[in-house]
């Protein structure tokens, strides 16, 4: 694998192969969330294999062929899982903090969903707006009074003082460029990048939600820091998502045969929480980070 070569989606920068998985296998990774994917979306989205790459420079993840989900497999995750469209994320409430600090008015959140940061956002003075491609999640958010635009016609005119991206850059097949179409259009003072980290606990993990076609990237720091150079960011401050010992059990759970790597299986508790306190102790990126990363930049006064 190692002799296998591709450019990063972000920054051009070589990368080399780390790991491929097939399709099939993907597909069947659904299963640990209880359900079976549709016969139709197996066809359309995991007829192929896919290649896991890593950027020499900045450690960004990326995957051959970046085949992304469309607004239908989205639609089906959020009716099968319950937390897809979460109400309460580590993320939302620090973007709701980085956006207090940042004395701004108007929000845009690009990729909003069912709205459901717009609410807190709005709920906590700001004027707050969005986009999204999902047509049920903005069909809701559209009910509950929110301003939701299609992400295919924004208007024109539109400006924001802040723009909101929690979860969405990986989702995107070249995230430079879909970000700085966005600064360019909407001439933000401040930019709140919300990604899955490769730094974390996530970066462990077999989570076939990691991967094509539900994600096409998977972030670091550094990443991160090109990301703000790209989009001409005179200032930026990076947050990592703090780990909790439930969360990290149920993610073992998830795994093959319930063991991450080396540690206890998760039908030995006890022996897998010490592990955990262990490594939380040795201040170990996989128990002591969560899943998300957040970058918030300054663009201007």
């Amino acid at each position: 694998l190692g002799g296998q070569l591709s450019r990063c989606p972000l920054t051009g920068s070589p990368g080399a192969a780390k790991r491929n998985r097939t399709g099939a296998e993907l597909a069947d990774a659904y299963r640990r969330f209880g359900f079976e994917l549709p016969t139709e979306l197996r066809t359309q989205y995991f007829a192929h294999n896919f290649t896991e790459y890593v950027a020499h420079d900045t450690g960004l993840r990326w995957y051959d062929p970046p085949i992304a989900a469309g607004p239908e497999f989205y639609e089906f995750l959020s009716r099968k899982l319950p937390w897809y469209y979460s109400t309460d994320r580590w993320d939302q409430r620090t973007a709701l903090e980085c956006l207090k600090a940042a004395h701004v008015r108007r929000v845009f959140e690009v990729g909003c969903g069912a709205g459901d940061f717009l609410r807190m956002a709005n709920a906590a003075g700001f004027d707050a707006i969005g986009s999204e491609i999902n047509p049920a999640a903005m069909g809701a958010a559209r009910r509950a009074g929110l301003v939701v635009h299609a992400a295919s016609t924004l208007p024109v005119e539109l400006r924001a003082d802040a723009l909101v991206a929690l979860q969405l850059l990986e989702h995107v097949p070249c995230p430079m460029a879909f970000l700085r179409t966005l600064v360019e259009r909407l001439q933000p003072r401040s930019v709140i990048i919300a990604v899955p980290c490769a730094e974390t606990l996530l970066g462990r993990l077999s989570d076939p939600l990691a991967w094509p076609p539900h994600h096409l990237t998977l972030w670091t720091r550094a990443a991160l820091v090109a990301l703000g150079r790209g989009i001409g960011a005179r200032e930026a401050s990076f947050a990592f998502e703090p780990l909790a010992w439930p969360h990290f059990f149920m993610a073992c759970q998830q795994e093959p045969r319930g063991r991450l790597g080396w540690l206890p299986a998760a039908n030995q508790p006890r022996r897998l929480r010490l592990a955990f306190l262990l490594g939380r102790l040795l201040r170990r990126q996989w128990a002591t980070r969560g899943h998300t990363l957040i970058g918030n930049y300054k663009l201007s006064e």
